[in-house]
């Protein structure tokens, strides 16, 4: 993405839209890092930004938790203009996670706050996570109704330096080419 994307202005027009954001390309391509600078420009601007990862995400809505503790979580969620959700489709869910999780992006839509969230899965590919289709497609169904999605179209950095890695040791030399 060219640099001035994030220096105007507009770049924070999906917020003030009310729209989410998904970032859905293979692994290490750099969706982690461009939702960060948009959840930076967007501290910066004055909004309140929640960054969590996937993982953390259910493991703080487990059953084992007190009800109490997982309302607390709930609405620490529910307060922030943005919530940065990474690495969506990690994990296989459990029905009460998939649950918590359907509710929080559904509490998030109905007061009008935008999400941004990276998964190495295409939409078509979440059935693979959610065991439950219902609450994968009600999700998917308060996502997709306000949603910009944003394909990161470039080698994996992975990939990349390994290549170059590689090269250097047959060649005795390092080149980026």
């Amino acid at each position: 993405m060219p640099r001035k994307t994030f220096d105007e202005p507009a770049c924070l027009r999906f917020l003030h839209h009310v729209e989410d954001v998904s970032f859905l390309d293979p692994p290490s391509v750099g969706k982690s890092h461009l939702a960060i600078a948009f959840g930076l420009k967007t501290l910066e601007h004055g909004h309140r930004v929640y960054d969590v990862t996937f993982h953390d995400l259910v493991a703080n809505s487990g059953l084992a938790q007190p009800r109490s503790s997982v309302s607390v979580f709930q609405n620490i969620l529910r307060q922030p203009d943005l919530l940065l959700h990474d690495e969506v489709g990690y994990l296989h869910l459990e029905q009460h996670d998939a649950t918590f999780l359907f509710a929080v992006v559904s509490e998030r839509y109905k007061k009008g706050k935008s999400i941004i969230l990276s998964s190495k899965e295409s939409y078509d590919g979440w059935d693979e996570f959610f065991q439950d289709t219902i609450l994968m497609s009600a999700r998917l169904d308060r996502l997709l109704r306000r949603a910009i999605t944003l394909a990161v179209r470039r080698d994996s950095y992975l990939h990349v330096c390994t290549y170059a890695y590689q090269r250097h040791r047959t060649t005795g030399g390092l080149s980026y080419t």
